[in-house]
């Protein structure tokens, strides 16, 4: 059997594949999926973000979405370090989401390994259960990773 690790380029369906093979509970969806939904239930999320609706290729990136005491948080990454889209800043903002998101790239815009980055982190930040300790685990994350801008 072939790692899709070493391929760069995954499906959906090889991030689900992978994230049940490491014990991560994931829910996969488009960008535009997001438009249609008022609020994020808690959990892991990769997202798909693609030029439109028709296309099923594009870029992956992810989200963490969890509640520490009285705060709702949204940890957005994305391997360009890019801000997070429209649609997720307006759901953060609709339901009083604090938004936090990386600013580092760890990954060259040649590379095709965003989704694999995406698990890697969800699984790092899995059992987090405090912002701090999520920002912990994500500047481990990124040190680890990250070589450029």
């Amino acid at each position: 059997m072939n790692s899709i690790l070493n391929n760069g380029t995954t499906s959906g369906v090889d991030l689900e594949n992978l994230a049940k093979a490491i014990d991560l509970k994931v829910k996969i969806m488009l960008l535009y999926d997001l438009e249609n939904i008022d609020k994020l239930d808690n959990g892991n999320y990769i997202v798909l973000i693609t030029p439109n609706k028709n296309i099923l290729s594009g870029h992956y990136v992810c989200m963490k979405v969890f509640k520490f005491l009285k705060t709702k948080y949204i940890y957005y990454f994305d391997s360009f370090g890019m801000p997070a889209p429209d649609i997720i800043e307006d759901i953060a903002d609709k339901n009083k989401y604090y938004l936090y998101y990386n600013d580092k790239q760890v990954q060259a815009i040649n590379m095709e390994h965003c989704g694999q980055f995406c698990v890697y982190l969800l699984k790092m930040v899995d059992k987090c259960k405090t912002p701090n300790e999520y920002v912990d685990k994500l500047n481990k994350y990124l040190s680890k990773f990250y070589i450029y801008n």
